[in-house]
């Protein structure tokens, strides 16, 4: 029987490989949104974890939330059981911009498929906010949208949650409220339940990847008429796109990725084209277009709708089968949901590149150079990050992967001497150090935390360690212990090091992980903006080592981006509470240093 199950996850921070899940909650229900089971998991933070500040400010999760949590690999487990339950829709708000993407990491880095919650077992994903996007383009009278304090549509669901008095058990931001909030969202939509199933199969990447390849396919037919030369014009609808336009843009397909055979390549039709291929005609008419070209040409700088910091500005966005992005064929009820200076912006281009003259040859150029687009490999990258630059698990990964899961905590000890693939093998060390090793004790060599959820693991880990052969113990201390003290020195070096540099932990994005360090400069920067905003509105200082200062001064964008997150603030107790947890982050951050 096919179900929705609704989640949503708290973490410690934005970078999906970095970073670690605090809190999953989820709701399962039938087909019809009758409810059938909850979960809610909550998970200790590492021992390798800089937590982030505006991160923590925002869920406000802090030791005593998760004192009774498990460790990551058993929650980890936990999840993908849950997620990979036969015929099971797995639905968010953003899930497809955010939690979708930590999900995977977190299954990589603890040894399990990260990708068959999408595909086996009649499993698939689909992502709310694409589809309350739909609706707020062509059924708004569905539900009461919110706007945010200058006017402006907002799709946050903490503040349609508001606008609709949906009943939840808890503030926004926890997990199992804001799954609340989109199953209640959900109700309301389904209500409109022609649309709901569009919107539901546009998520199915087989059928979707025909439907849009038939676009592409059938230009010189009259089944679809309305194209420019090779590329046909379309109707897109994201979120992505920004609030100033409606969510809504007219664009034209390029074609496929001849690299990424699950991405097609769209250019908005509602941007200055003309304008930037004149003005930049010396660049783009080098025989090769590089990286020199790429950082001054607008219209070669790409955008995917798939990651969570997107430029609203992009002239041309990646949309993958199956994700966000809705493509819809340019009829006219779709056309006239645009504004006039879209409709106008758009006749101009389609003008312009029906011509067969430079401006044109130009333009084609500029498509084989997306077309032909591929992402850098960063050769430094950290293990914790190479999901994407490194091949799945082939066979004999498999065969290990699956005897290290079935084994007991001290077998995968021994286990972890005798694993051949590299990758497996640092992997499971990092998994032994990360969720067993006691960092209460300070030499961290013998003691081990006893599993929470695995039957089959003896208890008495210490004494059962104490117990085998002097040789178990060393390779346990080298090959663990070592790796540990290794991994922890990467991760607390500062800025002024000298071996900084060389030595600081990569992702696949060439982003660094948190140190300290940069942790704490966050964390100051957000306590003194805040004791500034708090001071201006007639409050006493989060924290009496800052001076406060008028309102007239707090002037910098960064200082009102931070004052933004205790705007919602309803009471003195709601201040207390952050002003707990800044405490916390200051009195973690700094001894997370010293250790």
């Amino acid at each position: 029987m096919k179900t929705f199950l609704f989640y949503d996850i708290e973490t410690t921070g934005l970078n999906s490989a970095f970073d670690q899940i605090l809190q999953f909650a989820a709701i399962r229900t039938d087909t019809q949104l009758n409810e059938l089971e909850r979960h809610s998991i909550t998970v200790k933070m590492r021992p390798d974890i800089v937590p982030s500040p505006g991160a923590f400010i925002t869920h406000r999760l802090i030791p005593e939330n998760l004192s009774d949590g498990m460790c990551e690999y058993e929650a980890a487990l936990m999840i993908h059981s849950i997620l990979n339950k036969s015929e099971t829709i797995s639905i968010g708000y953003n899930n497809l911009g955010f939690d979708d993407e930590f999900l995977r990491f977190t299954f990589y880095r603890n040894l399990l498929d990260p990708y068959s919650h999408q595909y086996a077992n009649g499993c698939y994903r689909v992502d709310l906010l694409p589809i309350t996007t739909l609706y707020r383009v062509f059924k708004p009278e569905i539900i009461k949208w919110a706007t945010t304090d200058e006017g402006k549509p907002t799709l946050k669901l903490e503040s349609i949650t508001k606008s609709n008095q949906f009943i939840t058990s808890g503030r926004s931001h926890n997990a199992m409220a804001d799954v609340e909030a989109t199953v209640e969202l959900a109700r309301c939509l389904i209500k409109e339940e022609k649309i709901w199933i569009y919107s539901l199969e546009l998520f199915d990447k087989n059928s979707e990847k025909v439907r849009i390849d038939k676009m592409f396919s059938n230009l010189s037919k009259k089944s679809y008429p309305v194209h420019i030369k090779d590329y046909p014009i379309a109707i897109m609808v994201s979120h992505k796109l920004g609030a100033d336009s409606l969510y809504i843009a007219p664009v034209l397909g390029i074609g496929r990725s001849n690299h990424y055979l699950n991405q097609t390549i769209w250019i908005r039709l509602d941007k200055e084209l003309e304008k930037e291929i004149v003005q930049n005609s010396d660049d783009l008419n080098e025989n090769d277009l590089n990286e020199d070209n790429l950082n001054k040409v607008e219209l070669l700088k790409p955008s995917s709708l798939s990651g969570d910091t997107p430029r609203d500005n992009a002239y041309v966005i990646r949309k993958k089968d199956g994700e966000t992005g809705i493509i819809l064929p340019k009829l006219e009820r779709f056309w006239d949901r645009l504004s006039d200076k879209q409709r106008d912006l758009a006749e101009k281009n389609i003008s312009v590149m029906a011509d067969n003259g430079e401006k044109y040859a130009i333009f084609n150029k500029i498509c084989e150079y997306h077309r032909q687009f591929k992402y850098k490999l960063v050769p430094e990258a950290d293990l914790d990050s190479l999901l994407y630059q490194s091949p799945f698990f082939n066979s004999t990964e498999k065969s290990e992967i699956k005897r290290f899961h079935k084994c007991s905590l001290m077998e995968k000890i021994e286990m972890i001497q005798t694993i051949k693939p590299s990758r497996v093998k640092s992997l499971a060390i990092r998994i032994i150090f990360r969720n067993y090793l006691n960092c209460e004790n300070k030499n961290r060599t013998i003691k081990f935390i006893e599993p929470k959820i695995e039957t089959n693991i003896k208890t008495n880990i210490e004494s059962n360690i104490q117990e085998n052969n002097k040789d178990l113990q060393e390779s346990m201390i080298s090959l663990v212990s070592k790796e540990f003290a290794n991994y922890m020195e990467r991760v607390r070096l500062n800025t002024n090091d000298p071996e900084f540099n060389k030595r600081k932990i990569i992702g696949f994005k060439q982003d660094e992980k948190l140190i300290p360090q940069k942790a704490l400069e966050e964390l100051r920067t957000i306590r003194n903006d805040y004791n500034k905003f708090l001071a201006s509105n007639g409050y006493e200082q989060i924290n009496n080592d800052y001076q406060t200062e008028n309102s007239e001064q707090i002037k910098d964008a960064k200082q009102i981006e931070n004052c933004e997150k205790i705007k919602n603030s309803d009471n003195i107790e709601d201040l207390k509470d952050k002003k707990r947890v800044l405490d916390w982050l200051e009195s973690y951050i700094i001894s997370f240093c010293k250790e």
